[in-house]
């Protein structure tokens, strides 16, 4: 939780660069930031009660969807970090586009009315070792 208003605070501090100089010259890491944070918002703090999907949330389930939120952006942050100093730099951009359909599943989470334990677990896995084979191909 203390890793996710950390993410919050620190995107609040950078919209105001991007509203001054833009996008473009944040660095690549302040770009996992923000996007991040957005997923954080939009998918995990936003929510509507007259849905099945967002009525009652059980604990398991909020858990898991931060601890995949985290996962990945810490996944992120490791990746571009470790590669900034080599020829074969991971951008935000390469991480986007490749990692598309796991920022679709991190995004629709919440729309899953009837969740396990065990599919959280899974989601959690998969994001975790579809993160590092990606990262072995680049």
């Amino acid at each position: 939780m203390i890793q996710c208003q950390q993410i919050l605070q620190e995107e609040e501090d950078l919209s105001e660069i991007v509203q001054l100089v833009g996008k473009a010259s944040l660095a690549e890491t302040d770009k996992v930031t923000l996007e991040v944070a957005k997923l954080i918002k939009e998918d995990y703090l936003q929510q509507n009660s007259y849905t099945p999907y967002d009525r009652f949330c059980p604990f398991y389930k909020t858990t898991g969807m931060l601890r995949n939120l985290i996962a990945f952006y810490d996944l992120a942050k490791h990746a571009i970090e470790s590669t900034a100093q080599g020829e074969n730099r991971i951008t935000w951009g390469t991480i986007r586009e490749a990692m598309n359909d796991i920022l679709y599943q991190l995004s629709s989470m919440k729309f899953k009315v009837r969740l396990g334990s065990h599919f959280l677990m899974i989601i959690d896995c998969c994001v975790i070792i579809a993160f590092l084979g990606s990262c072995k191909r680049w």
